[in-house]
């Protein structure tokens, strides 16, 4: 377990070596229960322990060399303390060869009964290490005869492997809500198969109901053959 952190500076120190040994239970000891954090394409998280299991634990076993820069800033107010700075980390690209990926990060600490914690922490990638695209949808606007109104059809959302669980999914679902009301849509809907539990979820989380209809199609022969009847 992490020993108590007397300074603020102390703490980053002492979180930094826990990410490095990939240590949870001593990350633990330096955050608050009632945590919040982001990240780089997350949305917020509350609550240490959805911390842990929803960025720490995939994110920590897939880093090396993990350290914080030395320029860090770090100020202190009374009970209240922040640290901003950069970080540098060693991970592995699709071509199997290792890089260093730099990133920032700012912690929020709070002192409760004498010792440091972290109520909030934000991580994110340099901007020039984010652009790489972890998801992509395609959609279109269209228009629904039922409610005569305008709405968006959402054709296909897809999200890299390395990036699933970190927000990416949810992200991408928002910009497209963003950009149906902007069009002035009323709904945005979109087809799903219903044996992919995971997707049945993810989509019930965002306030997706099942509608009344069933999409249905024709292909192959069928297709030619109802196309020939047209001649």
């Amino acid at each position: 377990m992490a020993p108590s952190a007397a300074t603020p500076e102390q703490w980053l120190h002492t979180f930094e070596a826990a990410v490095r040994a990939r240590d949870f239970a001593a990350g633990r000891t330096l955050f608050a229960d009632d945590a919040v954090a982001f990240g780089t394409w997350a949305r917020a998280v509350a609550g240490l322990d959805n911390i842990v299991r929803e960025q720490w634990e995939n994110v920590w076993p897939r880093i090396r060399d993990f350290r914080f820069e030395t320029d860090s800033r770090v100020r202190t107010a009374g009970e209240s303390a922040w640290i901003a700075g950069g970080w540098l980390t060693e991970v592995t690209g699709p071509d199997g060869h290792p890089f260093t990926r730099p990133g920032r990060g700012t912690f929020v600490l709070e002192r409760r009964e004498g010792r440091w914690l972290a109520v909030h922490s934000h991580f994110s990638l340099l901007p020039s290490q984010s652009e790489t695209a972890h998801g992509r949808l395609l959609f279109s606007p269209g228009y629904n005869t039922d409610i005569a109104a305008r709405s968006v059809w959402l054709h296909d959302i897809f999200v890299s492997a390395g990036a699933r669980g970190r927000g990416v999914g949810y992200a991408l679902m928002a910009a497209v809500a963003a950009e149906t009301v902007r069009v002035s849509g009323v709904s945005l809907e979109w087809g799903v198969h219903t044996a992919n539990a995971g997707a049945l979820e993810f989509y019930r989380r965002l306030g997706a109901v099942a509608a009344q209809t069933r999409i249905m199609g024709v292909a192959g022969e069928s297709l030619s053959a109802l196309a020939a009847a047209a001649h």
